[in-house]
């Protein structure tokens, strides 16, 4: 099993995989390691009281959504409208970012792996591929509230690096995000208070709920599906529900 105990590492064992799927599995890996911590950029009850952080969180919240989402899938089936998509994503996300920057918070750190799995998929040449994948990991890592935590997530990571090479990145991302160990860790508190927040901001079920929760379990989407996340008007998918 591939062990993977910080940035230097998951830039060396990128660096180690062949150039043909190098930054293919710069993107998995960052992507998933980013998928593992979304949850968390929901907002604490404090920020959740003030009417205009509760309004930043939802904005941030829907960003992070539909940035993944193209990180996930870039690399599969680029195309231009998804290239478009990833600069206009990670622009959205650099404007954001600069709210939680300062207080190196449990939001930001999952933001910023989000904002870093985008990075990964938007970089021309591997080099800058495999970097932006270990700073997403890294930052997925950073947002664990102790050292237990850290090592375990760290152990996430080496496992999904382990399942891209065994399988390939593309049939990894038909797998679950996370082990056994990890469903049944902290996540499911973080999960459910990201839900309870999405619910007190939307009229409808927000989409995301569906389709998180399928991501979680290993659940496939179909590239089509995928990319009508991506690129209908945000609004518009956002105040719809699971089925939209």
């Amino acid at each position: 099993m591939v062990e993977l105990k910080s940035g230097n590492d998951v830039t060396a064992w990128l660096n180690g995989r062949p150039e043909a799927t190098r930054q293919q599995d710069a993107v998995v890996l960052a992507s998933r390691a980013a998928l593992r911590v979304l949850p968390y950029v929901a907002p604490s009850r404090e920020w959740s009281r003030n009417v205009i952080s509760k309004r930043i969180f939802a904005e941030l919240t829907e960003i992070s959504f539909r940035t993944i989402t193209i990180a996930r899938f870039f690399s599969i089936a680029p195309n231009h409208a998804l290239a478009t998509a990833v600069h206009s994503a990670f622009s959205a996300f650099s404007d954001f970012l600069e709210v939680f920057e300062a207080t190196n918070s449990t939001a930001f750190c999952a933001a910023d792996s989000v904002a870093f799995s985008v990075r990964t998929a938007d970089s021309a040449v591997s080099a800058g591929s495999t970097t932006f994948s270990a700073r997403s990991a890294a930052q997925s890592v950073a947002a664990q509230s102790n050292d237990t935590a850290r090592s375990a997530a760290w152990r996430e990571i080496s496992r999904n690096a382990t399942l891209i090479e065994e399988l390939g990145a593309v049939a990894t991302i038909a797998t679950p995000i996370g082990s056994e160990e990890w469903l049944k860790s902290d996540i499911q508190r973080h999960w459910e208070a990201m839900k309870q927040f999405l619910r007190s901001t939307h009229k409808k079920e927000p989409v995301w709920i569906a389709w998180y929760e399928r991501i979680m379990k290993g659940g496939t989407v179909s590239l089509a599906e995928e990319e009508a996340y991506i690129l209908l008007d945000a609004q518009e998918i956002w105040e719809q529900g699971p089925d939209a």
